[in-house]
């Protein structure tokens, strides 16, 4: 990394710099607390000309139980992380981290101030890509430059995009608890096997069994599938689950990069199957104790969804 090929970025301090700063250090007469905070106003000014929304207020450095016992000085990026802001003095050519801004921060930017405080510049910015690996003093030559910097939080923010539409399409369910599937109590979106697989065959008398449409949207259009699930109650307290995944709508065959993927409380793989090239529908079966948890993966490419179980 070398940041001596861009120019530096000048932001002016006024007024409402000084009292934003000024309000965050009166109670405890701390420069240092004062400079973080001006490095903090710095780094949210230069952000707002690029139209990235940030909360002033929120932070560790804007709780005043944690700005003076500890030096942070970060704003929240909403949806990426936190993002340190490390005050420079003039002259200086590396600044320190101190141990609570080595974790949980996306990166850090360099802010130095001219002797009479009325502006700064942001010298470079240097990411946290790797918390293990950082040092404990970053020296000026190594940041990145303006554009690079730029060009991270754009990708950052792109990349939350994507992960809240995703989420959205394929979010974790709420917990079901199957066995109070014996007691008539179902949750809504698991149906008779019967409605959404006509031709399949219903369960014996003592069983229970349900039906759940699996729709993976305009990313595998037409290659929907249903997970079924049959319980019967054993002689002992314990379940057995009869697992099934039946292709739904015009098609024949499984997709077959189709996989199923059964897993432990702790997310440890107890069992999995793969359908092959002309699979009418996969199956595991297995049996579960009382109050058990486990969870069932149903991927096809890159793409998944996850069903959560309590029995």
């Amino acid at each position: 990394m070398n940041n001596t090929d861009k120019p530096i970025v000048n932001i002016p301090l006024g007024s409402q710099a000084h009292q934003f700063a000024t309000k965050q250090a009166s109670a405890h007469k701390n420069k240092w607390v004062y400079l973080n905070a001006l490095a903090v106003y710095a780094v949210h000014r230069y952000l707002k000309r690029l139209q990235v929304k940030i909360d002033l207020s929120q932070g560790d450095s804007w709780n005043p139980n944690v700005r003076i016992s500890w030096d942070v000085a970060n704003l929240i990026i909403p949806n990426i992380g936190k993002l340190e802001c490390c005050p420079v003095l003039p002259g200086d050519t590396a600044f320190t981290l101190s141990p609570e801004v080595t974790k949980e921060r996306i990166g850090y930017v360099a802010v130095q101030f001219n002797e009479c405080l009325n502006q700064a510049q942001l010298l470079g910015f240097y990411p946290a890509d790797d918390a293990k690996n950082l040092p404990e003093q970053i020296k000026v030559k190594d940041l990145m430059p303006r554009d690079d910097f730029i060009d991270y939080i754009t990708e950052q923010e792109a990349a939350a995009t994507v992960q809240t539409e995703r989420e959205k399409l394929f979010s974790l369910p709420t917990l079901v608890k199957l066995r109070q599937w014996f007691e008539g109590i179902i949750e809504s979106d698991w149906q008779p096997p019967e409605l959404v697989l006509p031709a399949l065959r219903t369960a014996a008398q003592a069983s229970v069994s349900r039906a759940k449409v699996i729709d993976w949207g305009i990313q595998k259009p037409g290659q929907a599938v249903a997970l079924v699930m049959q319980l019967t109650p054993t002689t002992t307290e314990k379940v057995d689950i009869h697992l099934r995944l039946y292709p739904v709508g015009d098609s024949i065959y499984l997709p077959p990069d189709l996989q199923v993927v059964v897993l432990d409380e702790s997310g440890t793989v107890c069992m999995k199957d793969q359908a092959r090239s002309a699979d009418y529908w996969l199956q595991l079966d297995f049996d579960a104790e009382p109050e058990e948890r486990f969870s069932v993966r149903v991927a096809s490419g890159d793409v998944s969804i996850t069903e959560q179980f309590l029995v």
